[in-house]
């Protein structure tokens, strides 16, 4: 009867995820973000495509694919016991771009084909602000999932590849 206090006590510590788990996780968050700000990124450069705006509405569907990635990923994974700072941060930075892009996006979006569609400028102050907007939008968004990397990596004494 005294050994099973000494059987559980190993079953008990290895619960939580290894050294090599938290490392495969956290650059599962790092490569599906990046994948979202590729995706954004191309989205931004499709404006500048002067071939139509069939280019323009797949980009903005493809952040759509990488947002809906990137919450499957921080469904599978193992949190680390105590500490689940990095997926919530994770969490949070999926819905503020999902926020970004359904809600910020669609009018700019809009906006450009109408200017663009009438042969109009489009440095016009409105659509100048609308951009900045985003903008700053997405800088204060990866910010927050940055430090919480950071912080993370640090904690855990992980590399960053």
């Amino acid at each position: 009867m005294k050994k099973w206090p000494l059987i559980f006590l190993p079953l008990a510590l290895g619960c939580g995820p290894s050294n090599e788990e938290i490392q495969r996780h956290h650059n599962q968050i790092m490569v599906a973000q990046h994948r979202i700000i590729s995706a954004f990124d191309q989205l931004d450069s499709s404006l500048l495509d002067s071939s139509g705006y069939r280019l323009l509405y797949w980009e903005y569907d493809s952040v759509t694919f990488f947002i809906q990635q990137m919450n499957n990923v921080l469904d599978t994974i193992t949190v680390p016991v105590n500490d689940p700072t990095l997926v919530e941060a994770a969490r949070k930075f999926t819905l503020s771009v999902t926020e970004l892009h359904a809600q910020h996006y669609p009018p700019f979006l809009d906006a450009f084909r109408k200017y663009h569609s009438l042969g109009a400028s489009l440095d016009s102050i409105a659509m100048i602000n609308h951009w900045e907007n985003i903008t700053n939008r997405k800088i204060k968004i990866t910010d927050h999932l940055k430090s919480a990397q950071d912080q993370f990596v640090s904690e855990y004494n992980l590399t960053i590849f």
